[in-house]
């Protein structure tokens, strides 16, 4: 484990801390304690900020070409959450390499509609996005070390751009539950990455179309 990159991981706690949405009537009470209209319309902009900025989920995932577990926090956007941004720290255990890695993960989702079921469940038939990958370790590079000819490598090893499709269901919690947690999500997604499409193109005789693709489970929490 001595090349985690601890700073990381403490700043991605301090984050999950800091994220944690506070309750609705803590500004309903600090509105009706202002002594103005002008000022109950500052907070008022200011909870709409405040709001914009937390995140509306967080994430837990496992496998997809981000590591073996990862997790993080989406904000998601637009008309019904249609799109969302992930930050995601994850693991690649140490298997046969000489010690585990840390990952970070940027991820965008696309999610065009939805169909609800009940009143309870919303299924999401069709997402899909991109995500930038990266391994926090002195073993990969972004630019090839000198040691090797110009062109010798045609990609990075420390960066690896993806593209996904995938489903989601997700779960309403009844209202007397849902103060906070508004719903619970379960998601898998196919992603593959910018090395293995190439792989597959230029080797297509010796790869099957399963090596392109990797299979991600996953689980939000949304607020």
């Amino acid at each position: 484990m001595k090349e985690w990159d601890f700073k990381h991981i403490i700043a991605f706690a301090l984050l999950l801390l800091a994220i944690i949405p506070q309750p609705a009537s803590a500004m309903d009470t600090t509105e009706k304690k202002s002594g103005s209209k002008a000022h109950k319309t500052i907070k008022a902009d200011r909870g709409k900020w405040y709001r914009a900025l937390v995140p509306k989920s967080i994430v837990a995932q496992y496998a997809g070409n981000i590591g073996a577990v990862s997790a993080g926090v989406e904000w998601s956007y637009g008309k019904n959450g249609r799109w969302g941004t992930s930050i995601l720290f994850g693991c690649i255990p140490r298997y046969y390499s000489s010690c585990s890695k840390a990952t970070t993960t940027l991820k965008q989702r696309f999610t065009p509609y939805t169909i609800d079921i009940n009143e309870h469940i919303v299924f999401k038939p069709f997402e899909c996005g991109l995500f930038l990958n990266t391994i926090m370790n002195g073993e990969f590079w972004v630019k090839a070390p000198s040691k090797y000819p110009d062109g010798y490598y045609g990609f990075a090893t420390r960066v690896r751009t993806n593209i996904y499709i995938g489903q989601r269901l997700d779960l309403l919690l009844p209202e007397k539950y849902s103060e906070q947690i508004k719903s619970l999500s379960l998601y898998y997604e196919l992603s593959t990455c910018d090395f293995h499409i190439v792989s597959y193109a230029t080797n297509s005789k010796y790869l099957d179309l399963g090596d392109l693709f990797c299979l991600g489970l996953g689980m939000k929490v949304n607020f």
